[in-house]
């Protein structure tokens, strides 16, 4: 998954782990096992290697103003 530089990821699993950066914070975390979120200030990409058969919920966070785009 990636963004362009308007916006920042976090990826929340149903257990609550999360990977990538809250820029409001800022914090990174790199609690989903075998995952990784990028730096702060902003995470652009997020990677889940071995993903589990769970749920994932992308949170994006604007950072700068204007559009952003998911891919």
């Amino acid at each position: 998954m990636n963004l362009n530089d308007n916006a920042s990821v976090l990826v929340a699993d149903d257990q609550g782990h999360l990977t990538g950066v809250d820029p409001t914070i800022p914090k990174m975390y790199q609690e989903i096992p075998e995952s990784n979120g990028g730096d702060v200030p902003a995470a652009r990409s997020v990677s889940i290697y071995h993903p589990q058969g769970v749920a994932y919920q992308l949170i994006v966070i604007g950072v700068n103003f204007g559009p952003y785009n998911v891919e």
